[in-house]
C-alpha cells in the first residue's frame, strides 16, 4: 500500500486535523491508510456470519513491544492491564480504545524498552504518562471488591453504606490515591481496574449472615399464650378482680353494677343552681331592671 492524497482520502467527517503531526500536509502515509480503512482487516477479529467486514480498528485497544503485537476489547481489560502493569524491554506502544469511536493508533507514540513500566501511552484523546510504580491499579482493585463503586472512586465522595463497610480501606486508599484524583492517569487506573467477583460474592454471603444474626439478637422474645383456663405458658393464672368475675346470665355483673351506683355520691350537677343576689334570690326579680341596676 502507498501514500494517498490528504484532499482525496480525508472525508468531510474527519475532524482530527489539530491532531495530526503533518496537519498541512498533501499526502497521508500509508500506516494511516491501512490503520483507518474500514475493509482493513484487524488481527483475530475476522467478519461474523453474514457481516460484510470484521472489527474495525477504532473498536479495539491495541498493544504491541518489538514484534508481539495483541489488540483486546473493552470487555478484555486483562489483557490491556497485565500489558502496562509488566516492564518492557522492547521499544513498545499501547492505543487504549474507551469509546470505540476514534481513531487511536495514528496518534499513539512509540516508547524505548528500558526495563521499566514507565512510558506514554494514549487513552482514546489523552495522551497518559506511566510511572514507574503502577501499583495504584492493584490497590484500586482491593478497594473495588472491599465495596466502592468506580464512582465514588473517581469522585472521592464515598456513600455512608461505603464507609461503614470498609472505613479503614476507604482511608488507606485515599492516602495514595487522593494526589492522582482528577488527573488522566488516575482516569485510566480505575477504567483497568476491576474488583475480585468471587471474593465479593463471598463478602455478600458475610455480610448476609452477619445480619441475618443481628436480626435474630435484637428481635423481641414472643408474647405469653394463654388457654382455656386463663394460663400462660409459665402454668400461672391470671388474675381477675373480683369485680369483673361472673357472667351476665348469673346476675353478678349486675349486682356488682347496682352496688358499685349505690355506693357513687350524688353529683353537684344536680343540686340548683342558686345565685345569691343582695336583697333575695333572682328568682324573685322579675321585670325590666333599670338602665344602671336601679329596681
Amino acid at each position: 500500500m502507498v501514500g494517498e492524497l490528504t484532499s482525496y482520502w480525508m472525508g468531510a467527517n474527519f475532524t482530527d486535523q489539530n491532531r495530526s503531526r503533518n496537519p498541512i500536509g498533501k499526502f497521508v502515509c500509508s500506516a494511516c491508510l491501512f490503520v483507518t480503512s474500514r475493509i482493513t482487516e484487524v488481527s483475530g477479529r475476522p467478519a461474523k456470519e453474514g457481516k460484510k467486514f470484521g472489527g474495525c480498528f477504532r473498536n479495539y485497544s491495541h498493544l504491541a513491544e518489538g514484534s508481539e503485537y495483541t489488540n483486546a476489547s473493552k470487555g478484555q481489560k486483562p489483557t490491556i492491564r497485565e500489558f502496562i502493569e509488566r516492564e518492557h524491554s522492547e521499544p513498545w506502544g499501547a492505543a487504549i480504545a474507551d469509546s470505540g469511536q476514534k481513531h487511536v493508533i495514528p496518534f499513539t507514540r512509540m516508547n524505548y524498552g528500558n526495563h521499566t513500566t514507565a512510558g506514554v501511552v494514549m487513552f482514546d484523546e489523552a495522551e497518559i504518562q506511566i510511572p514507574s510504580d503502577v501499583s495504584l491499579i492493584l490497590h484500586t482493585c482491593y478497594l473495588l471488591t472491599a465495596g466502592a463503586t468506580k464512582d465514588e472512586v473517581l469522585s472521592g465522595d464515598y456513600r455512608i453504606a461505603t464507609i461503614e463497610r470498609c472505613a479503614d480501606t476507604v482511608r488507606e486508599y485515599e492516602r495514595e490515591a487522593r494526589c492522582h484524583r482528577g488527573g488522566n492517569w488516575f482516569e485510566l487506573v480505575v477504567w483497568l481496574a476491576q474488583r475480585d467477583e468471587s471474593a465479593v460474592a463471598q463478602r455478600l454471603e458475610d455480610e448476609k449472615a452477619a445480619k441475618k444474626e443481628k436480626d435474630d439478637a435484637n428481635k423481641p422474645t414472643k408474647k405469653p399464650t394463654r388457654n382455656a383456663d386463663n394460663r400462660d405458658d409459665s402454668g400461672s393464672k391470671k388474675c381477675i378482680p373480683t369485680r369483673m368475675q361472673g357472667t351476665p346470665e348469673s346476675g353478678l355483673l349486675d349486682t356488682n353494677r347496682e352496688q358499685d351506683a349505690g355506693s357513687i355520691a350524688p353529683s353537684k350537677v344536680s343540686e340548683p343552681l342558686v345565685h345569691a343576689v343582695p336583697g333575695g334570690n333572682a328568682a324573685d326579680k322579675r321585670g325590666q331592671l333599670g338602665l344602671f341596676g336601679d329596681g
